[in-house]
């Protein structure tokens, strides 16, 4: 097997843990689209923008989608120009997760 059809597939399945731990529902491709089909870019699922890193991290670390969510639409879909930004992971590690 190529190294990229290995990447691919190690992709494919953090995204479908990703997306079940974000909506609590079984994984739908039709609902997850890597934008340009770059796998090491940014996938959209529903509403989300969402980084491989990013993935990694939630599914890595099993931080719930609840805990998620809030982060992104208080972090990254505000719109409010003076809310300071803070990452995912110093996020997480507030709410009191061990992040490997």
């Amino acid at each position: 097997m190529k190294l990229n059809t290995k990447f691919k597939k190690i992709v494919t399945e953090y995204t479908s843990k990703f997306y079940t731990i974000l909506t609590d529902e079984p994984y739908d491709e039709d609902n997850a689209y890597w934008i340009a089909k770059d796998y090491t870019g940014v996938c959209m699922i529903r509403d989300y923008y969402v980084d491989l890193s990013d993935m990694v991290l939630v599914v890595d670390n099993e931080i719930e989608g609840i805990h998620y969510i809030d982060w992104y639409w208080t972090f990254v879909a505000t719109d409010d120009d003076k809310q300071q930004y803070v990452n995912l992971r110093s996020y997480a590690m507030n709410k009191g997760y061990k992040i490997k």
